[in-house]
């Protein structure tokens, strides 16, 4: 093709064509964070001028580094000698060239080789191991918009064509000396791939390089791929002059060679071979794709051929394919099952399915020497299905979340259901009822399940509470704790989770029943014809007094008479206007016992009657007193938390008022005054009596806290001492008793 001269001059037009030629822009196959540029095709030719723009848009240049490359090179420094001009402009994205002998006594640069090596573009510190080729093809050679170019043959410029004709091509890499070779992705046991190498016969490699990216849902063992990688004899078993590995969740990449020949280089039979393994943490039921569409690989992966990489005559060869359909998968089956509340006999729910929607599940296992842990969720009708391996073990636990934490028909009815069968007076007929009256969770049914049954109402320690308990079905159906004769307050222990050994089919049975703590009656369930099996409670009023006298708070009923009173709780609040002792206080007869715990912020009180016939209260009558340490006010005071239980039945507290009234009276029901004194109390191995007035002698009878006796002793004179050596740690109820006295006290022993 003949050009159209750069100037119009004096001088004669020279008779000089355009050759075909090319521009080269690859990537050092030594190292990836270096772009060669080259011109093909110009030997023998003499180059008046190059005038181009090479843009690099998707990474940035290293502008120092390149600069001294171009700088350095035979063309550069030709055009920057007396009489030629050499203008190289770099910045982060592009390199501007403008070379020219600009004169008639300028001379051109003499190609010599069929590759003219332009310059080297360095770029900054790469995040992957070599370019993709996204980014290689994204790169240009942009002539300028005005004049010719980007290439003027001939002696100067004045005596030049411009050839703007040109491709991008690179034929001066050299030829690779080997047939195709391919890669075989083939599954090994549960969790390893081997990679094979088939057909490839090549001596004299001084070099492997490769990256490969797999699917993203791959997670591969990074520890066990490593060692295989490292251990193998064609990669880090050989003896290379440098090594690097890198291995992520679901790509690996490699270069192992001889930069120098000081290492030993490997060789390929061309038999099936493998390279290495690649372990990976199977999951139930999921293939992966290891043929030619699921496994990509990075740029310039290939191998190098010749004495050593530094070698003139090294050669890189990519010509290998994957061959195999590389299907990888791992069996799976389907775990589940239902979790639901079991329904009290004789509800209007009997015979009804409650699930327990959006609950937790938990299944843990072993698989191929992984550990696992899959969780899943209930559905709105309690059931749960997951995908888990065949022939394994499982340990499956249910479990509530934050959708499960409401009180859900916990009450004080309940407590007073658990008072009675711990006193022996009305048994548990349900065996759900053990699981959810032990609020200890002790597989005991006591007075610790009481006292956290008051601390649960008056949301004291609520978070260290277990609000479900869980058991699965069949071991459920077995459970039966009830003695023929009478209440039985200890059960066996109970399994909280179900262990499985899957096999090759489904196993969809896993069933577990759901229970709420503390809901001893079944109340949480939902009737189909009404919203709730209980009616709101009714409400009775209390009134408050502060008796200055005695500097005590003072409850008073105030409403109807109630019999058969077996449970009381408040919790009683009086913000910034009065500030109650921080006490405790214990007060147990044969009768009743009364629990109230006083604090700064706010009264606990809990009485509990011990007759099997509960107590009457009369309209008037006081409920509790306590002591006040400072007295400011006549309002703010603030009940949180009301209940009473009489007759079976469950009423809220509410008070008449915020308003205290002052008076000036003692509660007679509270005389804490005794005619005896126990000590040392809190005790140890013996406990002494101290009778505080003249009397006879006189009966010493000693119960625990559940009426249990411990013993019963004749007594003379003012003192008596009683060896408890046998005596269990716990709360005891010491009564002296004969024609004057008829009293009792609190003793620990701890």
């Amino acid at each position: 093709m003949i050009g159209t001269p750069l100037y119009n001059s004096a001088f004669s037009q020279p008779s000089i064509t355009c050759p075909d030629y090319s521009f080269c822009v690859e990537i050092d196959p030594l190292d990836c964070d270096k772009i060669k540029v080259s011109i093909n095709g110009l030997s023998g030719e003499q180059i008046a001028g190059l005038r181009f723009i090479i843009d690099v848009s998707l990474v940035q240049i290293d502008i120092q580094a390149t600069n001294s490359a171009f700088q350095s090179t035979a063309i550069y420094q030709h055009f920057s000698s007396p009489g030629n001009t050499a203008s190289l402009s770099v910045d982060q994205n592009s390199i501007i060239i403008q070379y020219t002998a600009h004169n008639s006594l300028s001379v051109g640069y003499q190609v010599a080789e069929d590759c003219l090596f332009i310059g080297e573009i360095i770029l900054e510190t790469l995040e992957v191991d070599c370019l993709p080729d996204v980014v290689l093809n994204s790169i240009q050679i942009v002539p300028f918009t005005t004049g010719p170019g980007p290439l003027f043959l001939g002696p100067n410029l004045p005596n030049s064509i411009g050839c703007s004709q040109y491709t991008i091509d690179c034929p001066c890499s050299g030829d690779c000396p080997i047939d195709d070779w391919f890669f075989c992705f083939a599954q090994d046991g549960c969790n390893a791939v081997n990679v094979l190498v088939l057909e490839l016969e090549a001596d004299d490699v001084s070099g492997i390089r490769f990256g490969f990216v797999f699917d993203p849902e791959l997670e591969i063992d990074i520890d066990q791929t490593k060692n295989s990688i490292q251990t193998s004899a064609k990669l880090g078993g050989n003896s290379w002059e440098f090594a690097n590995l890198n291995v992520t969740q679901n790509t690996i990449s490699f270069y192992f060679g001889n930069e120098t020949g000081l290492g030993a280089n490997v060789d390929f039979d061309g038999l099936p071979e493998l390279l290495f393994k690649i372990f990976f943490i199977p999951q139930p039921g999921v293939c992966y794709d290891f043929g030619a569409q699921g496994v990509s690989y990075f740029s310039q992966s290939g191998i190098f051929i010749g004495d050593h990489l530094n070698h003139p005559e090294v050669v890189f060869c990519d010509n290998y394919s994957n061959i195999c359909s590389g299907q990888v998968c791992t069996d799976g089956v389907k775990l589940g099952g239902i979790v639901q509340r079991p329904t009290p006999s004789g509800s209007c729910d009997e015979g009804i399915d409650f699930g327990f929607p959006y609950g937790e599940v938990v299944v843990n296992g072993a698989f191929c020497g992984y550990e696992y842990e899959f969780v899943t969720l209930t559905d709105e009708d309690g059931y749960y299905e997951l995908e888990v391996f065949p022939n394994t073990e499982y340990l499956i636990t249910p479990n509530y979340t934050e959708e499960h934490r409401e009180m859900c028909g916990v009450n004080s009815i309940d407590q007073d259901i658990v008072r009675k069968n711990i006193l022996d007076t009305n048994c548990f007929t349900e065996p759900f009822q053990y699981l959810a009256g032990d609020i200890y969770e002790d597989d005991t049914i006591d007075v610790r399940d009481i006292a956290l049954f008051t601390q649960w109402f008056l949301g004291l320690n609520s978070d260290s509470i277990k609000l479900w308990t869980f058991i699965p079905v069949n071991d459920y159906l077995l459970f039966s704790p009830n003695p023929p004769a009478n209440c039985n307050n200890s059960f066996p222990s109970y399994p909280k989770s179900l262990l499985n050994n899957i096999g090759l089919s489904n196993s969809l049975n896993n069933n577990f029943f759901a229970i709420k703590m503390g809901d001893v009656d079944g109340s949480c369930q939902q009737c189909l014809e009404t919203s709730s099996l209980e009616s709101p409670p009714s409400n009775l009023l209390v009134s408050a007094q502060y008796d200055v006298g005695q500097q005590q708070l003072v409850l008073e009923y105030s409403d109807y008479r109630l019999e058969n009173v077996t449970v009381v709780n408040l919790f009683i609040g009086g913000g910034n206007s009065f500030k109650f002792h921080n006490e405790k206080h214990e007060n147990i007869t044969e009768t009743y016992m009364e629990i109230r715990v006083a604090n700064s912020e706010g009264i606990s009180y809990g009485w509990i009657s011990l007759e099997e016939t509960g107590k009457t209260i009369l309209h008037d009558q006081i409920i509790a007193a306590f002591p006040i340490e400072q007295f400011d006010s006549s309002y703010g005071l603030d009940m949180t938390f009301g209940e009473i239980v009489a007759d079976g039945v469950l009423y809220t507290l509410e008070l008449t008022s915020d308003f205290v009234e002052v008076v000036e009276k003692s509660p007679g029901s509270r005389d804490d005054s005794s005619k005896f004194a126990l000590f040392p109390n809190p005790g140890g191995d013996h406990l002494y009596i101290n009778l505080l007035v003249d009397t006879d002698d006189f009966v010493v009878s000693i119960k625990d806290i559940l009426g249990r006796r411990f013993g019963k002793f004749q007594a003379a004179g003012s003192d008596f001492e009683i060896n408890t050596c046998d005596f269990p740690s716990g709360t005891y109820v010491i009564t002296v008793k004969n024609e004057e006295i008829h009293e009792s006290r609190v003793w620990i022993k701890n």
